[in-house]
């Protein structure tokens, strides 16, 4: 019976440690999944195919699907690209730094 809870909070916790956490800063308001993000800094967590962003208490703020495409070499910093929309910014991209990933934005 302890064997089964153990596994179970061992696994809980390895897929804890599984997600990576970034940390991004927006120096101006911008959208992303139809949620604008105001200036200031987040915390970036993938999950799968999941881009979830965190505010400074690390609560979600907006969590959306993303295709994440690896590069050749790692980025030596974290970059993102935006679009103007409708006078703002919508986040198309992010390359994040120390890393091969590229999250793609729809």
């Amino acid at each position: 019976m302890r064997a089964k809870y153990l596994i179970a909070i061992l696994l809980v916790c390895a897929s804890l440690l599984l997600a990576k956490t970034y940390t991004i800063t927006l120096s101006e308001p911008s959208k992303v999944a139809g949620t604008e993000l105001k200036p200031g800094s987040y915390s970036l967590k993938i999950e799968g195919d999941k881009a979830i962003f965190l505010d400074r208490t690390r609560k979600p703020v907006v969590e959306t699907q993303v295709k994440i495409e690896n590069a050749n070499r790692k980025f030596d910093a974290t970059a993102i690209e935006f679009r103007k929309e409708s006078g703002g910014n919508r986040i198309q991209a992010i390359s994040l730094g120390g890393s091969k990933m590229k999250l793609v934005f729809d």
